[in-house]
């Protein structure tokens, strides 16, 4: 249909400026400000304890990453061979880097009032559910360990496999299994959101 591809638009809206790096800083530091922003006029009854956590779980690596996917993001990034056959294109990390270079970009192009809209407009449902259920701050990890017990299965094992990213957002890819045998792993920008992360999905598989 003629238009650019979205990875193009960025670097013209960004008045040249090709450094992928630069659009994930601005971005993240934009999608902070808005939600903090958001949280304090919509709980006002919440205590900076409860704030810093409702904020760290709207802004996850694996919430940004399926707003990516629900966006399919993925299928217009540009990717290197290597990156290309291991699976870049759903990769957590980079689609959490990709969504935020976008939030940037749309900064950039249209000012902070339709960032500002769209961001509101895209984590409406993550507020609504914080509205809803208010902040659980479930631990996830004793959940699992509790599930095991429960089985008469030892206590699941936590292995850091690998770290990536720039300083501003490194991550960490830990690995959750039970006698030497992995059951899931999951990225975060600290180890223990990671772990959680991971207890969590290891939850859900071993529910189903």
């Amino acid at each position: 249909d003629g238009r650019a591809p979205p990875s193009a638009a960025k670097e013209a809206v960004s008045g040249g400026v090709v450094d992928k790096e630069s659009m994930e800083v601005l971005g993240d530091a934009l999608l902070g400000f808005v939600i903090a922003d958001v949280l304090f006029r919509e709980f006002p009854r919440f205590d900076e304890g409860q704030k810093s956590k409702a904020k760290a779980a709207v802004v996850s690596t694996a919430t940004l990453a399926k707003q990516a996917e629900r966006l399919q993001l993925g299928d217009h990034l540009l990717l290197g061979r290597g990156e290309e056959k291991t699976g870049g294109r759903r990769k957590q990390a980079l689609l959490a880097d990709t969504y935020e270079a976008l939030l940037a970009a749309v900064y950039l192009d249209g000012g902070i009032e339709h960032a500002r809209a769209l961001i509101v407009r895209e984590f409406a449902p993550l507020i609504d559910e914080l509205r809803r259920d208010g902040v659980t701050g479930q631990d996830y990890k004793s959940a699992l360990q509790e599930l095991l017990q429960s089985r008469d299965l030892p206590l699941p094992d936590y292995r850091l496999v690998n770290t990536a990213g720039p300083d501003h957002r490194k991550l960490f890819e830990i690995e959750v299994g039970v006698k030497g045998e992995p059951l899931a792993s999951a990225i975060g920008t600290s180890k223990k959101e990671a772990e959680q992360e991971a207890a969590r999905a290891a939850l859900e598989k071993l529910r189903t």
